[in-house]
């Protein structure tokens, strides 16, 4: 088949094939910019100032509709809503939402980046404002756990689990710092799904073996591979080399004999949702949590991971803070396109004390 880029942002199994603003064959240069020093604290301060999200809205339902916070069709959010109030017996008391694997390993989206940044932080401080929001229009305390994928997705992608830890203490670290710690709870995805990752890896090996087997999954195959061919391992390659390998994915038509690590990647991702849904963690444990999500479907809140006019969600670019009007703005883009877009201007990598990034500043 021919891989296509996607005009979506988020579909109802996976984000979508975002395309480039500049095309593949315009070489990636890797600049190094200078570097300053912020203490992480001001991440709090900077997150309340580039999340546009006010206040002006009378009910949770109006909230949760508003175009600003949701994706997806109004019905799927009211019905969900509905549904929720019968399921916790009337009262808004939580909601649950999947997310927050890893960076993802493509160099030219990342640059070999694997730690929590302003994306990262910009997303948990959406999160706190909507549980803040639903709690003061509901009239009832109102709470979020995020089952983060870390773990799960360690052996779809094959991600060293060095990496896991650094993402995951990385996370915690940042909802302490937000002071999220009172609305907001992260538990690892992997402990609903298997007793221990032995036993995980093994169940996911044996139904990505169906998927491939079994042609009813084809439909899916054929949807998530585009999103899959620009979120495969390419980290242990240069810049220009991973830019290249991927840029031929898309360019020919690809096929499992001769593209084995994309056909066999998106097997394994396939297998994790389906090890979600046998699991049925869900329904046996969180029945009457409001169901949140970044993928559009019946049955789930979808809602934008930061401000909606971000293009790429945080684990898929860079976050980069550029000044406009006097006014501080936020923006999510792919590494390449960063570079090429705001080559010419004055560029600050701004880390922590530690030196890990945080976001690029543009003057």
């Amino acid at each position: 088949m021919k891989l296509q880029y996607s005009k979506q942002r988020a579909k109802p199994n996976i984000s979508g094939a975002i395309p480039f603003r500049y095309a593949f064959t315009t070489t990636v240069n890797a600049p190094s910019f200078p570097e300053k020093k912020v203490s992480r604290v001001s991440l709090r301060i900077l997150c309340e100032e580039l999340d546009p999200l006010d206040n002006s809205y009378d009910s949770a339902l109006s909230f949760l509709k508003s175009r600003a916070i949701t994706i997806g069709h109004r019905v799927y959010i009211d019905d969900e809503l509905k549904q929720g109030m019968k399921r916790s017996v009337g009262k808004y008391r939580r909601g649950f939402l999947v997310g927050f694997p890893f960076k993802c390993p493509v160099p030219f989206k990342t640059n070999y980046h694997n730690a929590p940044d302003l994306g990262e932080a910009m997303f948990l401080h959406r999160l706190g404002k909507i549980c803040r929001m639903i709690s003061k229009l509901s009239g009832k305390q109102f709470g979020l756990t995020i089952f983060e994928e870390t773990q799960a997705l360690l052996p779809v992608f094959n991600v060293d689990s060095k990496e896991a830890v650094i993402f995951r203490k990385g996370l915690h670290e940042l909802l302490h710092l937000l002071k999220l710690n009172n609305c907001i709870v992260i538990e690892p995805l992997i402990s609903f799904l298997a007793v221990s990752k032995i036993e995980y890896k093994t169940r996911l090996n044996k139904l990505a073996h169906k998927v491939k087997t079994v042609k009813t999954y084809k439909p899916l195959l054929d949807q998530i591979l585009p999103t899959i061919a620009l979120s495969i391992n390419v980290n242990a390659l240069l810049m220009l080399d991973s830019q290249k390998y991927i840029h031929n994915l898309f360019a020919h038509y690809v096929s499992e004999k001769k593209d084995r690590l994309l056909f066999e990647t998106a097997y394994k991702y396939i297998a994790f949702i389906l090890l979600q849904k046998e699991s049925k963690f869900i329904e046996k444990y969180f029945s009457s949590f409001l169901h949140f999500s970044l993928c559009p479907k019946k049955g789930r809140i979808s809602i934008y991971p930061t401000i909606k006019s971000a293009r790429v969600w945080p684990h898929h670019g860079v976050p980069i803070v550029y000044s406009k009007n006097g006014k501080r703005h936020f923006l999510i883009e792919y590494y390449s396109d960063f570079v090429k877009e705001f080559g010419g201007r004055d560029i600050i990598r701004v880390v922590d004390q530690d030196n890990n990034f945080l976001y690029y500043q543009v003057q």
